[in-house]
């Protein structure tokens, strides 16, 4: 479910989650965060689909922020690994079909999917980011970091949770820094199980 937050140098605080692909919905989403003063978000979308599922719902929230008139800034995010079950249970576990989980895209149709969005929306600022760093293996890492070069916004969700902090056996923040993912250009939502050391490697990387 994507989620807009208000920039932090932009009015009131606050956080709007609606349903993907609704433009509706987008739109109503951002007039109630423009009543309450707040003109410019951070938007972060992503969905399970295909690349072209990816795309055509991309669209159609793009339609409802542009309908709003309210300034976006829009990360484009992506998830292809133990979406719903920590890594050491993983194979000890047998799920039904339909609640299987795991990549719906590789790492070049990732970075397809970018240039498309970009190409297709000029008026749009794109930035880019795994979902949450344990949900993403090292190669769509690799990609994430390699789009990222061209200066654009990075933005993930770290340690919203205190299980996520055992998901995989490596620290999420280790992770977003093996790739070169921390930075001035890099915000991080929640961070609320963070330890020091993890706090310390955050504030001297600039993010």
């Amino acid at each position: 479910m994507p989620a807009l937050h208000p920039r932090a140098d932009q009015g009131r605080p606050g956080l709007v989650r609606h349903r993907a692909g609704d433009p509706d919905d987008v739109f109503v989403a951002c007039c109630n965060l423009i009543s309450t003063g707040v003109t410019a978000v951070q938007y972060m979308f992503h969905t399970f689909g295909s690349p072209s599922e990816y795309l055509e719902i991309l669209e159609r929230s793009l339609s409802g922020i542009r309908r709003s008139g309210i300034r976006a800034q829009v990360i484009l995010g992506i998830t292809d690994q133990y979406e719903f079950i920590p890594q050491r249970l993983m194979h000890s576990i047998n799920l039904p079909s339909f609640v299987s989980s795991g990549r719906k895209m590789n790492p070049s149709e990732f970075r397809e999917i970018f240039q498309s969005a970009h190409n297709q929306n000029p008026d749009i600022n794109f930035g880019v980011g795994p979902v949450a760093p344990q949900w993403c293996s090292d190669e769509m890492l690799e990609a994430i970091s390699e789009i990222a070069q061209r200066e654009v916004r990075i933005h993930t969700h770290c340690l919203e949770s205190e299980s996520q902090r055992n998901w995989i056996i490596e620290s999420p923040v280790e992770r977003l820094s093996n790739f070169n993912l921390l930075g001035p250009r890099t915000s991080l939502a929640h961070g609320v199980w963070l330890n020091n050391i993890e706090l310390k490697k955050i504030h001297e990387s600039g993010t």
